[in-house]
């Protein structure tokens, strides 16, 4: 899944999906990490079931 997609789905922009991504993310606020730890365990689970 490309950072566009996982920030559409998490609702936050592709420049914080890549900050994030390159270790450049100063501190996060906990809402945009919990946005995007839901759209990983959505894929996860999507992988999971086949």
């Amino acid at each position: 899944m490309s950072h566009a997609e996982i920030a559409r789905q998490a609702g936050v922009s592709r420049q914080t999906i890549w900050r994030l991504a390159n270790g450049e993310g100063r501190a996060p606020l906990w809402r945009t990490i919990a946005r995007i730890e839901a759209v990983h365990r959505k894929i996860v689970a999507a992988s999971e079931t086949g």
